[in-house]
């Protein structure tokens, strides 16, 4: 929460998810520093298979790059050129790279709602998915009332219903980890902890989130993105011309 203002309602893991058919479970990076080392043994052969969120046309994308810069940033702009190097496709939402990873477009997707992902697993048995074994980013969907709301007790009561013990156990069912530790089931915060132990690594709701909000740091980050993406994208061309 954030002086019982903004309340987080979800935890929603962050993962890897990938093409069955065209990747075996068990060739699969656990880790980000294993991505790397698995994009720079193989450049060829998962050649433009790649896929993650644009962080210029995703706001949630640039949340998640910005935390994972956060979280190790010299594994992530390695992991950065190798992807573009490799040949990765951006979008702007997890359901148009579930899309691409599924038809077979795109063979591993990184930086994907799990929430999402598992849903669309549960009916479509070419995707899979792995939750990184160094860390997990962890995000939350906020809630808050507006100062302006035509109607703040109804907004009031729907709030503590959605985070009442009934509200949690029906997002749970539908696949969205509770926050609450009283919610019984698979997809709880309880479960994700014990499933995580250590790489659990929740996105927190304070200050820390302002900080890329800040224009200078989102020009500055988005600028040595695009650097990354090009001077990549350029030795990859005069290796291949060479």
């Amino acid at each position: 929460r954030w002086k019982d203002e903004a309340f987080g309602t979800t935890f929603e893991p962050v993962c890897f998810t990938y093409n069955r058919d065209l990747l075996p479970p068990e060739a699969v990076p656990q880790s980000h520093a294993e991505m790397v080392r698995f994009l720079e043994s193989h450049p060829d052969r998962y050649r433009n298979r790649l896929a993650t969120y644009d962080p210029h046309r995703s706001g949630l994308g640039y949340l998640l790059h910005t935390q994972d810069l956060e979280a190790n940033p010299v594994v992530f702009w390695r992991l950065v050129q190798e992807m573009v190097r490799t040949g990765l496709s951006v979008e702007p939402t997890t359901t148009q790279m579930l899309e691409r990873i599924a038809s077979g477009k795109s063979l591993l997707g990184y930086n994907v709602l799990c929430s999402y992902a598992r849903v669309r697993e549960s009916v479509d048995s070419r995707l899979g998915s792995v939750m990184p074994k160094d860390y997990t980013l962890v995000l939350s969907r906020i809630a808050f009332i507006s100062r302006y709301a035509p109607h703040p007790e109804e907004a009031k009561a729907w709030m503590d219903y959605l985070l009442s013990l009934r509200g949690q156990t029906l997002l749970n069912r539908i696949g969205l980890n509770a926050v609450r530790y009283d919610v019984e089931g698979d997809a709880t915060a309880a479960s994700l902890r014990k499933q995580l132990g250590n790489a659990f690594r929740p996105v927190a709701l304070d200050t820390g989130l302002m900080t890329y909000i800040d224009r200078s740091k989102r020009r500055l980050f988005l600028r040595q993105w695009d650097v990354a993406v090009s001077s990549s994208r350029k030795t990859d061309a005069l290796q291949t011309s060479g």
